[in-house]
């Protein structure tokens, strides 16, 4: 299998149809540690968004343009708000 080079487009309507975006994408990452690839953060209102997201049929009716044509690792991560992590720090 191919590494993934560039963008999917269908992907981005079922993004939009799930109120989430892609923030961002690196399709020419210079590997330093683990295995080489191409990296893409979307961002979802919640882990349910993204739960909600995955499954849905607009999703699996373009999932294959991605898992037959790359080596995919897809994972959910709970990200963090920097604005309110910097407020944090502050009022120490």
């Amino acid at each position: 299998m191919n590494m993934h080079t560039k963008p999917t487009p269908a992907v981005l309507p079922t993004l939009k149809a799930h109120n989430a975006e892609n923030l961002a994408a690196n399709y020419a990452s210079e590997t330093v540690e683990g295995q080489p690839g191409t990296t893409v953060i979307i961002i979802f209102a919640s882990k349910a968004a993204a739960h909600t997201w995955y499954p849905s049929p607009e999703y699996r009716a373009i999932l294959g343009l991605h898992t037959d044509n790359s080596e995919v690792i897809a994972m959910l991560a709970i990200g963090f708000n920097l604005k309110d992590t910097l407020s944090n720090l502050d009022s120490r």
